[in-house]
């Protein structure tokens, strides 16, 4: 890969950004099943190659996180 093209890539790359999530299910009312889903970090993709920088604020109990693409919230 071109020096070029690899810059381009990560200009690209960096510029993305992803949420990090715990989401907890449970029971609510008439027994039906809620999630709760709970930001918990960021992540962003490496300048130099595949792979994420994770930045987390808190660790889920069961180990299973999910990551999402960011999406800017409406006015």
């Amino acid at each position: 890969m071109s020096k070029s093209k690899t810059s381009t890539a990560a200009a690209t790359q960096s510029s993305e950004r992803y949420d990090v999530y715990v989401v907890n299910t449970f029971t609510g009312r008439e027994d039906k099943q809620v999630n709760n889903w709970c930001k918990v970090g960021v992540a962003f993709p490496h300048k130099d190659g595949p792979g994420f920088n994770i930045n987390l604020s808190a660790l889920p109990t069961d180990g299973k996180l999910v990551m999402l693409m960011h999406e800017d919230k409406p006015e």
